[in-house]
């Protein structure tokens, strides 16, 4: 709580293992608040990457985002790691970003594995945020939300309300094997 990030990558990364050695260890990352912050150049606040123990019960909460940061919500893993993400809450949150929403289980390529090393994310809230999306990357135009979940393995339970949303020059959505809702009053 209380501090300013510039990093120029992940400000803050919660993480539990990276694939059959994680999977093995099985410690998670739990219970994990993070608020008051400020975020002023970087990706933010990353969950994943390595997934393998699972990360549980997070919540980012009352914090602005004052660029150029890559996501407000950010939440990433891929085949092999296992796994995965649940119950995670972002609230009250404000600010200037290139994407709203960045949930990719595809984030690096890989192939087809057994169900043991595929992640599942689910149980995901965003509420109460205002965002200015600029929908631009390093690389030209981004979506303003871009959810990528597995044929195997679709996000589950995306919840989103009160969301206002401005800007953006890229495509407005991206959503393959994603499954939630809007709720409320979310423009």
């Amino acid at each position: 709580a209380n501090n300013t990030f510039s990093t120029g990558d992940d400000c803050i990364s919660l993480k539990s293992g990276k694939d059959w050695s994680g999977r093995h260890v099985n410690i998670s990352t739990d219970n994990v608040l993070i608020e008051r912050n400020g975020f002023l150049a970087g990706h933010g606040v990353a969950i994943g990457g390595e997934t393998s123990g699972w990360v549980r019960d997070v919540i980012m909460r009352n914090s602005s985002y004052e660029g150029p940061v890559e996501a407000m919500v950010r939440i990433k893993s891929m085949r092999g790691r296992g796994g995965g993400v649940e119950r995670v809450l972002y609230e009250d949150l404000r600010g200037v970003v290139e994407q709203a929403i960045q949930i990719n289980l595809v984030y690096k390529k890989a192939k087809l594995t057994n169900a043991t090393a595929t992640p599942i994310v689910r149980d995901i809230t965003v509420r109460n945020l205002q965002i200015e999306a600029t929908g631009q990357g390093s690389k030209g135009p981004l979506p303003i939300v871009d959810c990528d979940g597995l044929e195997e393995s679709t996000v589950e339970n995306l919840t989103v309300s009160n969301v206002i949303l401005l800007g953006g020059a890229g495509k407005k959505q991206t959503c393959k094997y994603c499954e939630g809702r809007a709720v409320g009053h979310t423009t």
